[in-house]
């Protein structure tokens, strides 16, 4: 084997190799920027995910509020609603009799 046989083997094989490590060099920053993305998702998830949880914590606190206002909002209006029965009763009672 002489030294011509050799070289040209040597160079195209070089090329090859060199052609491989651009490839991964350009699939590593590929891969660099798809991680940016995911940190990125992550963290709106993760902010997301507080608000969402804030926003349960309140409503339960209406919830709750509601409830109680309503049983008493409730007795309320049935006194209204008796008493304006009653004055109605009264009124044809008694406006009957005249």
């Amino acid at each position: 084997m002489t030294e011509n046989d050799t070289g040209p083997n040597y160079g195209r094989r070089l090329d090859r190799i060199e052609g491989k490590i651009d490839d991964l060099s350009s699939a590593v920053v590929s891969l660099a920027r798809v991680e940016e993305r995911l940190v990125t998702l992550f963290n709106r998830m993760a902010k997301v995910d507080e608000v969402l949880t804030a926003t349960a914590g309140r409503l339960a606190t209406l919830e709750t509020t509601s409830a109680k206002r309503g049983v008493g909002l409730g007795a309320v209006e049935r006194l209204f609603w008796i008493a304006v029965a009653a004055l109605v009763a009264a009124v044809v009672r008694f406006g009957a009799d005249r």
